[in-house]
């Protein structure tokens, strides 16, 4: 008998199907020395009544977690935690706006970093400002204005612009001294730059 042709080879590999990237990594974000409560100032409380701590949350680790499995127990979003430290309390926030909240030295505000993205900025800035050119007093004002509209939106932009004609005339020479509030452009240097 004739012999037989060998079989076809094997069709190729098909490719694995395209990967997303990975989420970025979670961490939580200290606002050391803020309290953050109800009727303006900073935050809404997740938990009622109102005032109330996370029961069972007695560590910063287990304060955290709770924070982070709210939504799941059909309770509002959780954008961070108001940890009390002498005490050992933890009070779940949302709603958070960082420039509202209170200096206080018995608390710190934890932010988580997996908030859902910002929405687009309103535009501001007059249209008789010029867009482009040599930055002038009038524009930087202009400017400073739209960032001060824009920062009360959400608390990742929050604000320490000042909100008269005077205060802003000099406020990047104060922020270079690190006098805008308690401290300069980088975070958590207390006044020091650099």
């Amino acid at each position: 008998p004739p012999p037989y042709p060998p079989p076809p080879p094997p069709p190729p590999p098909t490719s694995p199907p395209p990967t997303h990237p990975p989420p970025p990594p979670f961490y939580w974000i200290l606002r050391a020395r803020r309290n953050c409560w109800w009727d303006g100032h900073g935050a809404e409380q997740v938990d009622s009544p109102r005032g109330i701590d996370v029961p069972g949350a007695r560590t910063l680790a287990e304060c955290k977690a709770a924070c982070k499995s709210a939504a799941a127990s059909g309770l509002p979003f959780c954008e961070g935690v108001v940890w009390e430290r002498r005490e050992g309390k933890c009070y779940r926030k949302t709603r958070i706006i960082v420039g509202l909240c209170s200096f206080d030295t018995a608390f710190d505000l934890h932010l988580r970093s997996d908030l859902p993205p910002l929405p687009t900025p309103p535009d501001t800035i007059p249209k008789s400002v010029p867009r482009s050119g040599p930055l002038t007093v009038g524009r930087s004002h202009a400017i400073l204005h739209s960032s001060m509209t824009y920062s009360s939106m959400r608390f990742r932009l929050t604000s320490c612009l000042p909100h008269s004609p005077a205060g802003r005339a000099t406020f990047f020479d104060e922020a270079l001294r690190g006098a805008v509030c308690d401290k300069n452009w980088i975070e958590n240097t207390g006044g020091k730059n650099g």
